[in-house]
C-alpha cells in the first residue's frame, strides 16, 4: 500500500513492514540460539541444577538432575513439600528459607549435609531469580573437599597432641620476630600462657641486653647474610613472666609454609638445674 502526504510525497508501507518482520525474525532466531546454547552448557554440568517456580514446584532441571531423581523430585513435583517430608536430608526449616528466597524476602543461602548411610557430603546453593518469582537450586557433591578437610583436622589434632607432650619448649615466629605458636612446655618454662604471647615479639622472652642483638641478627640473615644461629644449638638466657632470668639451651630452625612464608622454630630447654650442678 502507498500513502500520499499533504506535500504529495508517496511512501511504500510494505517495505517498512517487511524490514520490521525480518528484524524480528532475526532477533527471535538469535534468542533461540542463545537459549539452546545456555541449555546445552547447563546440561553438560556434572552438578544437579533445579528450577523452581513461584509456588516452589519443580519447573525444570538439567540432565544431571532429571536423570537421577526419585519421583518426588520430577518436574511438576512440590520441592518444598518434599523437603518438609524428609525425602531430602535438609533440615525442614530449609523449606521456609527457600520459600523466602523465592518470594524475594531474603538473600541467597547455602547448606551442607550428609546423605544418609553414606560418606557423601552435599552442598545445596539457593539463588533467587532476578526478574520473576522462583529460584535456582544447585546441588554440589563436596565429598572430596570434606574428606580432605577431615584429614587435615585429624592431622592437626595429632600434631597438637605431639607438641603438647614434647618436653622441650617449641616457639615459632615469623620474619618480623612475632610469635605464632607457643606449646605447653614453653608455657611451663616461661610462665606465660600461649594467649599472652602469640602476636607479640619474641624479644619479650629475652633479657633486655640481648634484644637489640636479636633484631640485628635477624635483619642481616633475612637480607642474605650468614646464618650464625640457624641450624645450630647454643646456650642463651631467657626471662620468665615474673622477671627472673634463667639459662637455656636454644636451637633455631627455619622452614617455609605452603604459600612460601618463612618462619622460624626455636626449641628451648631450661638448664637451670644443670648449671646448679656445675
Amino acid at each position: 500500500a502507498t500513502v500520499t502526504s499533504d506535500s504529495g510525497e508517496i511512501s511504500d508501507l510494505r517495505v517498512v513492514s517487511l524490514v520490521n518482520v525480518a528484524r524480528r525474525v532475526a532477533n527471535e532466531r538469535a534468542l533461540r540460539k542463545s537459549e539452546t546454547l545456555t541449555a546445552s552448557v547447563i546440561d553438560a554440568m556434572p552438578s544437579s541444577i533445579t528450577l523452581l517456580d513461584a509456588n516452589g514446584c519443580i519447573s525444570g532441571g538439567n540432565h544431571a538432575w532429571l536423570t537421577n531423581q526419585p519421583p518426588a523430585y520430577h518436574v511438576g513435583s512440590d520441592y518444598l513439600s518434599a523437603i518438609k517430608a524428609g525425602t531430602l536430608p535438609i533440615d525442614g526449616s530449609g523449606a521456609e528459607r527457600i520459600a523466602d528466597v523465592i518470594a524475594g524476602r531474603t538473600k541467597n543461602f547455602s547448606v551442607e549435609y550428609h546423605l544418609p548411610n553414606t560418606r557423601t557430603v552435599m552442598k545445596t546453593l539457593v539463588h533467587g531469580l532476578r526478574d520473576s518469582a522462583g529460584a535456582v537450586i544447585v546441588h554440589l557433591d563436596v565429598s572430596e573437599r570434606a574428606l580432605a578437610e577431615d584429614a587435615l583436622r585429624a592431622t592437626n589434632r595429632r600434631i597438637d597432641s605431639i607438641l603438647s607432650h614434647v618436653v622441650d619448649g617449641l616457639i615459632t615466629i615469623d620474619e618480623t620476630g612475632v610469635i605464632q605458636t607457643f606449646n605447653p612446655s614453653a608455657e611451663h618454662i616461661f610462665g606465660y600462657s600461649e594467649a599472652e604471647v602469640v602476636g607479640k615479639n619474641v624479644k619479650m622472652l629475652m633479657p633486655e641486653r640481648y634484644q637489640s642483638t636479636h633484631d640485628e641478627s635477624l635483619g642481616k640473615y633475612l637480607a642474605g647474610g650468614e646464618a650464625k644461629v640457624i641450624g645450630r644449638g647454643r646456650e642463651a638466657f631467657g626471662v620468665r613472666k615474673d622477671g627472673t632470668e634463667f639459662p637455656l639451651d636454644l636451637a633455631i630452625s627455619e622452614f617455609f609454609l605452603e604459600d612460601g612464608t618463612r618462619q622460624f622454630i626455636g626449641t628451648v630447654r631450661d638448664v637451670t638445674q644443670r648449671h646448679a650442678v656445675e
